[in-house]
């Protein structure tokens, strides 16, 4: 099975996402760009795919009592990012990776390693997925200089399952 953690979005981001959504939808009248829809918007914090619910149940049993040491996490929006840099396909809202975040990937990731879940190769980037690119899309031709900067506060790590389907995933909520 495919499944991620990620920490849920305070009400202020959430609204932010979505506001940041529609002016990028007017500004730039993308058409090539499926948009994150409103539940879907979260701060990935690991993605595991091919993983049985034996696994996921011993993760959980061990991240339980981690979590709780983890509580609350300040979280500050940044600006527009899009990537991977060669062949980019994700619009993203960086995100500060500051000290409480930083702590809670480190957790998570300690934990995973511990039952011999490999850790992931690349550095973690904090953002929120606000759409995906499909082929056409040239990055360069647009600039995102009008971003505010927003902060609020989190607390709630979600595991979700993860399915494809032809029209993009969908996620349903397994533990929080």
């Amino acid at each position: 099975m495919r499944v991620f953690y990620a920490l849920t979005l305070p009400p202020l981001i959430q609204e932010h996402c979505l506001n940041t959504i529609k002016d990028l939808r007017n500004e730039y009248q993308f058409k090539d760009i499926r948009w994150t829809s409103p539940d879907h918007l979260h701060i990935t914090i690991r993605f595991l795919e091919n993983i049985d619910e034996a696994q996921v149940n011993t993760i959980n049993s061990l991240l339980q009592e981690q979590l709780k040491k983890c509580q609350t996490i300040t979280i500050s929006t940044r600006k527009l990012i899009v990537f991977p840099a060669k062949r980019p396909h994700i619009i993203a809202l960086a995100v500060h990776l500051n000290l409480e975040l930083a702590n809670l990937v480190r957790t998570l990731n300690q934990t995973l390693s511990s039952v011999g879940i490999k850790l992931e190769k690349r550095p973690f980037v904090a953002h929120i997925t606000l759409g995906r690119f499909r082929e056409t899309t040239h990055t360069e031709d647009f600039t995102f200089n009008h971003i505010k900067t927003i902060e609020d506060m989190a607390n709630r790590v979600v595991l979700f399952k993860s399915e494809p389907t032809e029209s993009g995933s969908v996620y349903t909520p397994l533990k929080t």
